[in-house]
Protein backbone atom coordinates (compact mmCIF):
# COMPACT_ATOMS: atom_id res chain seq x y z
CA UNK A 1 0.00 0.00 0.00
CA UNK A 2 3.08 2.55 0.73
CA UNK A 3 4.33 2.05 -2.90
CA UNK A 4 0.45 2.67 -4.77
CA UNK A 5 1.26 5.70 -2.08
CA UNK A 6 4.22 6.77 -3.24
CA UNK A 7 3.54 6.13 -6.72
CA UNK A 8 0.54 8.66 -5.85
CA UNK A 9 2.77 11.22 -4.30
CA UNK A 10 -0.30 11.98 -2.41
CA UNK A 11 -1.63 11.44 1.22
CA UNK A 12 -5.12 10.14 0.30
CA UNK A 13 -6.86 9.48 4.09
CA UNK A 14 -6.28 9.75 7.50
CA UNK A 15 -4.94 6.31 7.32
CA UNK A 16 -2.25 6.63 4.82
CA UNK A 17 0.07 8.26 7.31
CA UNK A 18 0.47 5.37 9.66
CA UNK A 19 0.71 3.09 6.54
CA UNK A 20 3.55 5.50 5.65
CA UNK A 21 5.12 5.82 8.89
CA UNK A 22 5.04 1.92 9.49
CA UNK A 23 6.42 1.09 5.68
CA UNK A 24 8.87 3.66 6.81
CA UNK A 25 10.32 2.13 10.18
CA UNK A 26 10.72 -1.44 8.03
CA UNK A 27 12.63 0.23 5.67
CA UNK A 28 14.85 1.82 7.69
CA UNK A 29 15.05 -2.02 9.97
CA UNK A 30 16.50 -3.13 6.28
CA UNK A 31 18.85 -0.67 5.78
CA UNK A 32 16.91 1.22 3.29
CA UNK A 33 17.24 5.06 4.26
CA UNK A 34 16.50 6.73 1.25
CA UNK A 35 13.11 4.94 0.86
CA UNK A 36 12.05 5.88 4.30
CA UNK A 37 12.96 9.04 3.66
CA UNK A 38 10.62 9.11 0.71
CA UNK A 39 7.76 7.57 3.20
CA UNK A 40 8.25 9.82 5.57
CA UNK A 41 8.21 13.22 3.63
CA UNK A 42 5.40 12.04 1.88
CA UNK A 43 3.42 11.43 5.24
CA UNK A 44 4.68 14.56 6.53
CA UNK A 45 2.17 16.38 4.51
CA UNK A 46 -0.82 14.83 5.91
CA UNK A 47 0.33 14.45 9.57
CA UNK A 48 -0.88 16.26 12.45
CA UNK A 49 -0.39 16.47 16.27
CA UNK A 50 1.27 13.12 17.82
CA UNK A 51 1.32 12.07 13.99
CA UNK A 52 3.41 14.69 12.64
CA UNK A 53 6.42 14.22 15.62
CA UNK A 54 6.65 10.35 14.90
CA UNK A 55 7.38 11.68 11.20
CA UNK A 56 9.67 14.37 12.22
CA UNK A 57 11.81 11.72 14.77
CA UNK A 58 11.78 9.11 11.95
CA UNK A 59 13.34 11.85 9.66
CA UNK A 60 16.03 12.59 11.92
CA UNK A 61 16.88 9.41 12.50
CA UNK A 62 16.57 8.06 8.59
CA UNK A 63 18.25 11.73 7.29
CA UNK A 64 21.15 11.44 9.73
CA UNK A 65 22.70 8.22 7.75
CA UNK A 66 22.03 9.51 4.00
CA UNK A 67 21.98 13.59 4.53
CA UNK A 68 23.08 14.99 8.33
CA UNK A 69 22.52 18.79 7.57
CA UNK A 70 19.02 18.04 6.13
CA UNK A 71 18.14 16.72 9.32
CA UNK A 72 18.08 20.29 10.57
CA UNK A 73 14.80 20.99 9.48
CA UNK A 74 13.44 17.79 11.31
CA UNK A 75 15.27 18.84 14.72
CA UNK A 76 13.10 21.61 16.29
CA UNK A 77 9.90 19.58 17.30
CA UNK A 78 11.70 16.61 18.44
CA UNK A 79 14.15 18.66 20.54
CA UNK A 80 11.04 20.28 21.74
CA UNK A 81 9.56 17.12 22.82
CA UNK A 82 12.45 16.11 24.52
CA UNK A 83 12.11 18.83 26.98
CA UNK A 84 8.35 17.95 27.47
CA UNK A 85 9.87 14.40 28.22
CA UNK A 86 7.68 12.78 25.44
CA UNK A 87 10.69 11.66 23.13
CA UNK A 88 11.56 7.87 23.64
CA UNK A 89 14.79 6.84 24.40
CA UNK A 90 16.10 6.06 20.76
CA UNK A 91 14.89 9.10 19.29
CA UNK A 92 16.39 11.30 22.02
CA UNK A 93 19.89 9.20 21.43
CA UNK A 94 19.44 10.56 17.85
CA UNK A 95 19.09 14.11 18.82
CA UNK A 96 21.95 13.48 20.96
CA UNK A 97 24.34 12.62 18.09
CA UNK A 98 22.97 15.13 16.21
CA UNK A 99 23.07 17.97 18.23
CA UNK A 100 27.13 16.91 18.37
CA UNK A 101 27.44 16.40 14.98
CA UNK A 102 26.24 19.60 14.11
CA UNK A 103 28.19 21.04 17.20
CA UNK A 104 25.35 22.21 19.51
CA UNK A 105 26.84 21.31 22.58
CA UNK A 106 24.51 22.93 24.92
CA UNK A 107 21.76 20.95 23.40
CA UNK A 108 23.90 17.57 23.51
CA UNK A 109 24.39 18.63 27.31
CA UNK A 110 20.88 19.21 28.74
CA UNK A 111 19.76 16.23 26.64
CA UNK A 112 22.13 13.96 28.21
CA UNK A 113 21.10 15.14 31.27
CA UNK A 114 17.54 14.76 30.73
CA UNK A 115 17.64 11.39 28.79
CA UNK A 116 16.22 8.72 31.29
CA UNK A 117 18.14 5.13 31.59
CA UNK A 118 19.37 3.60 28.39
CA UNK A 119 20.08 -0.03 26.72
CA UNK A 120 23.82 -0.41 27.72
CA UNK A 121 24.97 -0.40 24.31
CA UNK A 122 23.34 2.82 23.36
CA UNK A 123 24.47 4.59 26.82
CA UNK A 124 28.33 3.44 25.78
CA UNK A 125 27.91 4.40 22.33
CA UNK A 126 26.98 8.11 23.74
CA UNK A 127 30.32 7.97 25.82
CA UNK A 128 32.46 7.24 22.89
CA UNK A 129 30.67 9.72 20.17
CA UNK A 130 31.30 12.38 22.95
CA UNK A 131 34.52 11.51 23.24
CA UNK A 132 35.37 11.68 19.32
CA UNK A 133 34.38 15.31 19.65
CA UNK A 134 35.25 16.37 23.01
CA UNK A 135 37.63 14.26 24.80
CA UNK A 136 37.13 13.87 28.40
CA UNK A 137 35.01 16.88 28.99
CA UNK A 138 31.60 17.86 30.22
CA UNK A 139 30.09 16.02 27.47
CA UNK A 140 32.14 13.00 27.87
CA UNK A 141 31.38 12.65 31.70
CA UNK A 142 27.12 13.48 31.33
CA UNK A 143 27.55 10.59 28.73
CA UNK A 144 29.40 8.22 30.90
CA UNK A 145 26.74 9.21 33.98
CA UNK A 146 24.02 7.33 32.01
CA UNK A 147 26.64 4.23 31.04
CA UNK A 148 26.18 0.95 33.56
CA UNK A 149 28.32 0.61 36.12
CA UNK A 150 29.83 -2.66 37.17
CA UNK A 151 31.03 -5.29 34.69
CA UNK A 152 28.19 -4.96 32.00
CA UNK A 153 30.49 -6.37 28.61
CA UNK A 154 29.37 -2.60 26.82
CA UNK A 155 30.32 -0.49 29.89
CA UNK A 156 33.15 -2.06 29.90
CA UNK A 157 34.40 -1.16 26.24
CA UNK A 158 33.41 2.13 26.33
CA UNK A 159 35.62 2.50 29.90
CA UNK A 160 38.69 0.90 28.35
CA UNK A 161 38.33 2.35 24.96
CA UNK A 162 38.49 5.58 27.24
CA UNK A 163 41.91 4.84 28.58
CA UNK A 164 43.22 6.13 25.03
CA UNK A 165 42.79 9.41 26.19
CA UNK A 166 45.22 8.90 28.89
CA UNK A 167 48.13 7.89 26.45
CA UNK A 168 48.76 4.90 28.00
CA UNK A 169 47.07 2.61 25.96
CA UNK A 170 46.50 -1.16 26.72
CA UNK A 171 45.94 -4.46 25.48
CA UNK A 172 42.44 -4.27 26.69
CA UNK A 173 42.06 -0.52 24.76
CA UNK A 174 43.09 -2.92 21.70
CA UNK A 175 41.04 -5.79 22.44
CA UNK A 176 37.79 -3.28 23.36
CA UNK A 177 38.49 -1.50 19.75
CA UNK A 178 38.33 -4.90 18.10
CA UNK A 179 35.44 -5.99 20.28
CA UNK A 180 33.56 -2.69 18.82
CA UNK A 181 34.62 -3.28 14.81
CA UNK A 182 32.84 -6.81 15.32
CA UNK A 183 29.82 -5.72 16.70
CA UNK A 184 28.99 -2.93 14.56
CA UNK A 185 27.85 -2.82 10.95
CA UNK A 186 26.50 0.77 9.23
CA UNK A 187 23.41 2.08 9.49
CA UNK A 188 22.83 1.03 13.01
CA UNK A 189 26.55 1.89 15.08
CA UNK A 190 27.77 5.73 15.10
CA UNK A 191 30.21 5.97 12.83
CA UNK A 192 32.50 8.39 15.19
CA UNK A 193 32.79 5.02 17.35
CA UNK A 194 33.81 3.40 14.62
CA UNK A 195 36.54 5.78 13.40
CA UNK A 196 37.35 5.98 16.94
CA UNK A 197 38.53 2.02 17.23
CA UNK A 198 40.00 1.73 13.75
CA UNK A 199 42.47 4.54 14.73
CA UNK A 200 43.23 3.40 17.90
CA UNK A 201 44.48 0.06 16.35
CA UNK A 202 46.77 2.32 13.98
CA UNK A 203 48.01 4.01 16.75
CA UNK A 204 48.98 0.81 18.24
CA UNK A 205 50.58 -0.65 15.67
CA UNK A 206 47.93 -2.61 14.41
CA UNK A 207 47.90 -0.85 10.77
CA UNK A 208 47.60 -3.63 8.29
CA UNK A 209 44.57 -4.76 10.97
CA UNK A 210 42.61 -1.33 11.07
CA UNK A 211 42.94 -1.13 6.79
CA UNK A 212 41.34 -4.68 6.30
CA UNK A 213 38.47 -3.22 8.35
CA UNK A 214 38.29 -0.26 6.70
CA UNK A 215 38.27 -1.85 3.44
CA UNK A 216 35.46 -4.29 4.79
CA UNK A 217 33.32 -1.62 6.44
CA UNK A 218 33.20 1.10 3.39
CA UNK A 219 32.21 -2.20 1.07
CA UNK A 220 29.50 -2.75 3.30
CA UNK A 221 28.50 0.81 3.88
CA UNK A 222 28.40 1.00 0.08
CA UNK A 223 26.03 -1.49 -0.40
CA UNK A 224 23.66 -0.32 2.30
CA UNK A 225 23.69 3.04 1.25
CA UNK A 226 24.67 4.29 4.64
CA UNK A 227 26.48 7.68 2.87
CA UNK A 228 27.26 9.18 6.25
CA UNK A 229 29.34 5.66 7.21
CA UNK A 230 31.06 5.24 4.58
CA UNK A 231 32.15 8.83 3.99
CA UNK A 232 33.64 8.61 7.59
CA UNK A 233 35.41 5.14 7.21
CA UNK A 234 36.72 6.57 3.79
CA UNK A 235 38.15 9.56 6.00
CA UNK A 236 39.61 6.65 7.98
CA UNK A 237 41.07 5.03 4.98
CA UNK A 238 42.82 8.37 4.17
CA UNK A 239 44.26 8.99 7.31
CA UNK A 240 45.97 5.61 7.53
CA UNK A 241 46.81 6.16 4.07
CA UNK A 242 48.84 9.53 5.23
CA UNK A 243 50.67 7.78 8.31
CA UNK A 244 51.88 5.31 5.57
CA UNK A 245 53.21 7.66 3.75
CA UNK A 246 51.20 7.04 0.75
CA UNK A 247 49.95 10.98 0.23
CA UNK A 248 48.80 10.46 -3.40
CA UNK A 249 46.02 7.36 -2.16
CA UNK A 250 45.40 9.92 0.97
CA UNK A 251 44.94 12.92 -1.00
CA UNK A 252 42.31 10.58 -3.53
CA UNK A 253 40.18 8.84 -0.61
CA UNK A 254 39.91 12.21 1.22
CA UNK A 255 38.53 13.65 -1.62
CA UNK A 256 35.99 10.32 -2.15
CA UNK A 257 35.30 11.10 1.49
CA UNK A 258 34.27 14.85 1.00
CA UNK A 259 32.57 13.89 -2.29
CA UNK A 260 30.14 11.63 -0.38
CA UNK A 261 29.51 14.29 1.83
CA UNK A 262 29.50 17.89 1.24
CA UNK A 263 31.55 19.94 3.74
CA UNK A 264 27.92 21.18 5.22
CA UNK A 265 26.50 17.79 5.35
CA UNK A 266 29.94 17.09 7.33
CA UNK A 267 28.92 19.20 10.03
CA UNK A 268 31.49 20.30 12.75
CA UNK A 269 33.60 16.51 11.54
CA UNK A 270 34.52 18.27 8.28
CA UNK A 271 37.78 19.33 9.55
CA UNK A 272 39.06 15.90 9.67
CA UNK A 273 38.50 14.87 6.07
CA UNK A 274 39.81 18.25 5.45
CA UNK A 275 42.75 18.35 7.52
CA UNK A 276 43.85 14.97 5.74
CA UNK A 277 43.27 16.69 2.35
CA UNK A 278 45.61 19.88 3.13
CA UNK A 279 48.15 17.64 4.82
CA UNK A 280 48.33 15.16 1.64
CA UNK A 281 48.73 18.18 -0.64
CA UNK A 282 50.69 20.26 1.16
CA UNK A 283 53.42 17.08 1.41
CA UNK A 284 52.60 17.00 -2.64
CA UNK A 285 53.59 20.26 -3.04
CA UNK A 286 50.38 21.27 -4.51
CA UNK A 287 49.94 24.48 -2.59
CA UNK A 288 47.24 25.99 -4.86
CA UNK A 289 44.73 23.20 -4.19
CA UNK A 290 46.05 23.57 -0.29
CA UNK A 291 45.12 27.34 -0.47
CA UNK A 292 41.62 26.66 -1.78
CA UNK A 293 41.07 24.01 0.44
CA UNK A 294 41.82 26.81 3.50
CA UNK A 295 38.78 28.61 1.67
CA UNK A 296 36.19 26.12 2.14
CA UNK A 297 33.83 27.25 4.80
CA UNK A 298 33.69 25.31 8.10
CA UNK A 299 31.55 25.97 10.91
CA UNK A 300 32.86 27.37 14.02
CA UNK A 301 31.54 25.02 16.28
CA UNK A 302 33.84 23.03 14.92
CA UNK A 303 37.22 24.80 16.69
CA UNK A 304 35.46 23.71 20.09
CA UNK A 305 35.98 19.42 19.06
CA UNK A 306 38.73 17.73 18.59
CA UNK A 307 38.30 17.77 14.95
CA UNK A 308 39.02 21.21 14.80
CA UNK A 309 42.41 20.61 16.46
CA UNK A 310 42.99 18.60 13.36
CA UNK A 311 42.35 21.53 10.84
CA UNK A 312 44.61 24.08 12.70
CA UNK A 313 47.68 21.56 12.62
CA UNK A 314 47.12 21.08 8.71
CA UNK A 315 46.37 24.50 8.20
CA UNK A 316 49.28 25.22 10.11
CA UNK A 317 51.51 23.02 8.27
CA UNK A 318 49.74 24.17 4.37
CA UNK A 319 50.70 27.64 5.98
CA UNK A 320 54.57 26.81 7.14
CA UNK A 321 55.05 25.40 3.79
CA UNK A 322 54.14 28.49 1.68
CA UNK A 323 56.67 30.64 4.04
CA UNK A 324 53.62 32.01 6.34
CA UNK A 325 55.48 31.16 9.27
CA UNK A 326 53.92 33.99 11.57
CA UNK A 327 50.22 32.72 10.86
CA UNK A 328 50.96 28.99 11.02
CA UNK A 329 52.77 29.91 14.86
CA UNK A 330 49.34 31.28 15.49
CA UNK A 331 47.61 28.03 14.24
CA UNK A 332 50.28 25.67 15.73
CA UNK A 333 49.92 27.99 19.25
CA UNK A 334 45.74 27.68 19.11
CA UNK A 335 46.70 23.74 18.90
CA UNK A 336 48.60 24.60 22.16
CA UNK A 337 46.01 26.07 23.92
CA UNK A 338 42.77 24.24 23.25
CA UNK A 339 44.29 20.79 23.76
CA UNK A 340 45.92 21.71 27.20
CA UNK A 341 42.69 23.42 28.54
CA UNK A 342 40.86 20.40 27.45
CA UNK A 343 43.52 17.82 29.23
CA UNK A 344 44.00 15.69 25.77
CA UNK A 345 47.55 16.99 24.96
CA UNK A 346 48.49 14.10 23.74
CA UNK A 347 50.90 14.63 20.45
CA UNK A 348 49.77 11.15 18.87
CA UNK A 349 46.42 13.04 18.53
CA UNK A 350 47.84 16.39 17.37
CA UNK A 351 51.62 17.05 17.54
CA UNK A 352 51.59 21.11 17.43
CA UNK A 353 54.93 21.45 19.32
CA UNK A 354 56.59 19.59 16.24
CA UNK A 355 55.21 22.38 13.47
CA UNK A 356 56.06 25.01 16.04
CA UNK A 357 59.17 24.07 16.74
CA UNK A 358 59.75 23.95 12.55
CA UNK A 359 58.55 26.97 12.63
CA UNK A 360 60.94 28.43 15.02
CA UNK A 361 63.70 26.97 13.25
CA UNK A 362 62.91 28.63 9.96
CA UNK A 363 62.93 31.88 12.20
CA UNK A 364 66.53 31.26 12.98
CA UNK A 365 65.36 30.44 17.11
CA UNK A 366 66.83 27.09 17.65
CA UNK A 367 66.74 27.23 21.34
CA UNK A 368 63.07 28.19 21.29
CA UNK A 369 62.33 24.99 18.86
CA UNK A 370 64.68 22.61 21.17
CA UNK A 371 62.01 23.82 24.19
CA UNK A 372 59.59 22.81 22.14
CA UNK A 373 60.95 19.44 21.05
CA UNK A 374 62.01 18.38 24.44
CA UNK A 375 58.90 19.44 26.07
CA UNK A 376 57.00 16.89 23.72
CA UNK A 377 59.81 13.88 24.32
CA UNK A 378 58.72 14.35 28.51
CA UNK A 379 54.73 13.42 26.90
CA UNK A 380 53.68 10.25 25.71
CA UNK A 381 54.51 9.56 21.79
CA UNK A 382 54.30 6.59 19.67
CA UNK A 383 57.30 5.86 17.89
CA UNK A 384 56.35 7.62 14.86
CA UNK A 385 55.59 11.03 16.86
CA UNK A 386 58.70 10.04 18.63
CA UNK A 387 61.29 9.24 15.56
CA UNK A 388 60.08 13.00 13.82
CA UNK A 389 60.61 14.82 17.23
CA UNK A 390 63.89 13.33 17.44
CA UNK A 391 65.22 14.10 14.24
CA UNK A 392 64.17 17.82 14.16
CA UNK A 393 65.55 18.42 17.43
CA UNK A 394 69.10 16.87 15.71
CA UNK A 395 68.50 20.00 13.19
CA UNK A 396 67.97 22.17 16.74
CA UNK A 397 70.99 20.84 18.70
CA UNK A 398 74.63 21.70 17.71
CA UNK A 399 76.47 19.28 15.32
CA UNK A 400 77.85 17.00 17.44
CA UNK A 401 74.45 16.12 19.41
CA UNK A 402 72.66 15.24 15.37
CA UNK A 403 74.55 11.70 15.10
CA UNK A 404 73.02 10.17 18.40
CA UNK A 405 69.59 11.71 18.28
CA UNK A 406 69.31 10.61 14.45
CA UNK A 407 70.76 7.15 15.09
CA UNK A 408 68.04 6.46 17.90
CA UNK A 409 65.53 8.33 15.17
CA UNK A 410 66.28 5.48 12.88
CA UNK A 411 66.45 2.73 15.31
CA UNK A 412 62.40 4.03 15.78
CA UNK A 413 61.99 3.99 12.52
CA UNK A 414 63.42 0.22 12.09
CA UNK A 415 61.87 -1.07 15.31
CA UNK A 416 58.71 -0.54 13.25
CA UNK A 417 59.03 -1.02 9.95
CA UNK A 418 55.50 -0.69 7.94
CA UNK A 419 54.01 -3.02 5.78
CA UNK A 420 55.00 -3.71 1.88
CA UNK A 421 58.54 -1.94 2.22
CA UNK A 422 59.57 -4.34 -0.64
CA UNK A 423 59.33 -2.44 -4.35
CA UNK A 424 57.20 -4.16 -6.23
CA UNK A 425 58.24 -4.83 -9.96
CA UNK A 426 56.26 -2.22 -11.15
CA UNK A 427 57.44 0.13 -8.54
CA UNK A 428 61.32 -0.99 -9.49
CA UNK A 429 60.67 -0.38 -13.11
CA UNK A 430 59.57 3.43 -12.18
CA UNK A 431 62.43 3.99 -9.54
CA UNK A 432 65.13 2.33 -11.85
CA UNK A 433 64.29 4.95 -14.85
CA UNK A 434 63.68 7.56 -12.68
CA UNK A 435 67.21 7.48 -10.83
CA UNK A 436 69.01 7.12 -13.91
CA UNK A 437 67.41 11.01 -15.13
CA UNK A 438 63.99 10.20 -17.18
CA UNK A 439 61.29 12.52 -16.89
CA UNK A 440 57.56 11.06 -15.48
CA UNK A 441 56.86 11.66 -19.20
CA UNK A 442 59.48 9.42 -20.68
CA UNK A 443 58.54 6.74 -17.76
CA UNK A 444 55.27 6.76 -18.78
CA UNK A 445 56.03 6.31 -22.12
CA UNK A 446 58.45 3.70 -21.87
CA UNK A 447 56.40 1.76 -19.22
CA UNK A 448 52.78 2.51 -21.37
CA UNK A 449 51.31 4.13 -17.87
CA UNK A 450 49.96 7.46 -17.33
CA UNK A 451 51.85 10.26 -15.83
CA UNK A 452 49.46 9.90 -12.82
CA UNK A 453 50.60 6.29 -12.43
CA UNK A 454 54.10 6.94 -12.69
CA UNK A 455 53.57 9.92 -9.47
CA UNK A 456 51.56 7.46 -7.45
CA UNK A 457 54.84 4.57 -7.95
CA UNK A 458 57.29 7.15 -6.76
CA UNK A 459 55.21 8.19 -3.91
CA UNK A 460 55.20 4.95 -3.02
CA UNK A 461 59.00 4.58 -3.42
CA UNK A 462 59.86 7.47 -1.70
CA UNK A 463 58.07 6.25 1.27
CA UNK A 464 59.42 2.29 1.24
CA UNK A 465 63.08 3.53 0.69
CA UNK A 466 62.54 7.12 3.02
CA UNK A 467 64.13 9.38 0.69
CA UNK A 468 62.41 12.42 -0.21
CA UNK A 469 63.46 13.09 -3.76
CA UNK A 470 64.89 11.50 -7.20
CA UNK A 471 68.33 12.51 -6.41
CA UNK A 472 69.01 10.20 -3.63
CA UNK A 473 67.69 7.24 -5.54
CA UNK A 474 70.61 6.00 -6.91
CA UNK A 475 72.27 5.36 -3.19
CA UNK A 476 69.21 3.68 -2.30
CA UNK A 477 68.76 1.02 -5.52
CA UNK A 478 71.28 -1.28 -4.88
CA UNK A 479 71.90 -3.64 -8.06
CA UNK A 480 69.56 -2.06 -10.35
CA UNK A 481 67.86 -4.63 -13.16
CA UNK A 482 68.42 -3.55 -16.77
CA UNK A 483 65.98 -1.33 -18.34
CA UNK A 484 64.35 -0.63 -21.09
CA UNK A 485 66.52 1.93 -23.02
CA UNK A 486 64.71 5.17 -23.85
CA UNK A 487 63.95 7.40 -26.76
CA UNK A 488 64.19 10.94 -25.91
CA UNK A 489 61.98 13.22 -27.60
CA UNK A 490 60.93 16.71 -27.49
CA UNK A 491 58.52 17.27 -24.26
Amino acid sequence: MAEHLLAADRVVAAWSVPVLLDAAEQALTGDDAATAVRLLELALRGAEGDLRLDVNRLLVRALWWTNPSAADAHVGPVRAALWEGRLPARDAVALVRHALWTGDRETALRALRQIGPLPPQRAAELVVVAQWYHGLGPVAEAAEALAAEGDDPWAVTARALGRVWTGKSTPDTVAAAELILRNSWPGHSAPEMVAAALLILVHTGAVEQAAAWCERLSAEAARRGAVTWHAMVEAVVADIALLRGDTVVAATRAETAMRLLLPQGWGVSVGYPLSILMTANTLLGRHAVVDSLMRVRVPEAMFDTLCGLRYLHARGRGLLATGKVLAAISDFQGCGQRMRAWGVDLPVLVPWRTGLAEANLALGRPDVADAHLSEQLRLPCDRRVRGETLRLLAAAREPAQRPALLREADALAGATPLPGTELSDSERRVAELAATGHTNREIGRALYITVSTVEQHLTRVYRKLGVKSRAELPHRLAGPAPTPPIRRTAV
